[in-house]
């Protein structure tokens, strides 16, 4: 997962999971992977940030 950038992919790395490359996998498969995984890491991620911007916004 990355922060929004002007180009796709390109904004800095906030989180990674390994998602397996299959033998028979079509573009679209491996992209139904990738998007289980990114679901279930950007509410993790939004409360990290969340709680980041909390603390930084009270010192």
């Amino acid at each position: 997962m990355h922060l929004v950038s002007s180009g796709i992919d390109l904004g800095p790395i906030v989180a990674e999971s390994p998602v397996d490359v299959l033998a028979d996998d079509t573009p679209e498969s491996l992209f139904a992977r990738v998007q289980t995984v990114e679901k279930r890491q950007l509410p993790i991620m939004l409360g990290e940030f969340l709680a980041k911007q909390h603390e930084y916004l009270n010192k």
